[in-house]
C-alpha cells in the first residue's frame, strides 16, 4: 500500500480521505474475518480532544460493550 497525502492543511480534505480510507479497509477486513466474527477499526490523531474515526462490522451496542470491557482490561 502507497503512502496517502491527507491533505494536512486542509481538515474537510484530510477527514474525507481518512473515511475513503476506513471504508476500504473495511472491506478487506470484512472478506478475511471468520464467520462469527467482527471488527471494530479506529484511526486517531495524537493529543487531547483530537478527531477519531471508526469502522465497524458489529452493532453499535456491541461495539460499546467490547470497548467496555477492553478499558477494564486496560485499567
Amino acid at each position: 500500500m502507497e503512502k496517502i497525502d491527507f491533505g494536512k492543511h486542509d481538515p474537510q480534505v484530510r477527514n474525507a480521505r481518512i473515511e475513503e480510507l476506513l471504508r476500504q479497509l473495511g472491506a478487506g477486513l470484512k472478506v478475511a474475518t471468520p464467520e462469527g466474527y467482527g471488527f471494530m477499526l479506529m484511526v486517531m490523531e495524537y493529543g487531547e480532544g483530537q478527531n477519531c474515526f471508526y469502522i465497524s462490522s458489529v452493532q453499535r451496542e456491541d461495539a460499546i460493550k467490547m470497548l467496555e470491557e477492553m478499558l477494564e482490561k486496560l485499567r
